[in-house]
Formats: structure tokens, sequence, C-alpha cells
């Protein structure tokens, strides 16, 4: 499976983060961008958890590059519904790209080291991320 050309399919958008997917690949991306706004981004989360047509997703893309701010204040969210989420409808990775927010980074780290259910790892730049989804899948593949 070759991700690096993703067709990524646009699939939801609000003011704070717009999802993408692609079927060929299964690959879900999640483009943050603007100020951390918390409602808009649990409101984006939440469509995704109540789509009654499930995607049939098995990684995630995380562009947080764009964020302003940091998240910290949903952790709880992240670590209470939305990570196991993703590990029932199977998703194996999140690969996050960060921004250089400090705080921002800390909290990817913590992500990393609280969830158990799915891999999460994050990187610097899109090719890093996607040269370790690719990894993920063929690990899995064997």
């Amino acid at each position: 499976m070759n991700i690096n050309k993703l067709a990524m399919t646009p699939i939801y958008e609000n003011k704070s983060v717009k999802f993408f997917f692609d079927p060929e690949t299964g690959i879900f991306r999640a483009n943050f961008y603007g100020l951390v706004e918390m409602k808009s981004i649990i409101e984006a989360f939440n469509f995704v958890i109540s789509n009654p047509k499930p995607m049939h997703a098995i990684a995630v893309l995380t562009d947080l590059s764009n964020l302003k701010g940091t998240f910290t204040m949903l952790m709880d969210y992240f670590e209470d519904k939305l990570y196991p989420f993703l590990n029932s409808r199977g998703i194996l990775c999140d690969a996050i790209i960060l921004n250089s927010d400090v705080f921002t980074k800390f909290s990817v780290k913590k992500l990393e080291t609280s969830i158990d259910a799915i891999k999460i790892k994050s990187f610097e730049n899109e090719e890093s991320a996607i040269q370790w989804i690719n990894f993920i899948i063929k690990k899995q593949d064997k």
C-alpha cells in the first residue's frame, strides 16, 4: 500500500478542523488550524463518533502544524472517549505532526505514554509521519 500519494476526500469541516478520508489507503486525516477552540474540536470528533456509516480507516494522520495554542484541556476527552472509540474501530495508529507550542508537544508526549489502545507517535513533518504509518501498516500485514 502506497500512502505517499493520498487521495483525500473532505468529509467534515468547522472553524477548527477539517477531516479527510482516503478509502483506498484507509487513512483518516485531521488538519487542525487557527486558535484551539475546545467546543468545535469536540463537535468535530463527535460527528465522527456518531456517524452511522463508519469509515474503514486503519490509521490516523493528525496535523497540528497550523494549530495555534494547545489542546491540554481536551486530554480527558481524548483519553476517555476518542482513543477508545478509534481502538474499537480497528485504528492501528495515530501519527501526529506537531506545531511549535511546547504545551502541545508535552500533551502529545503524554498521549504517547498514556494511550495503550493504539500506537501514537509525534513527528516534526508530514513525510516522517507518513513513513511511520506505512511501517505500522506493513508490520500489521505480516
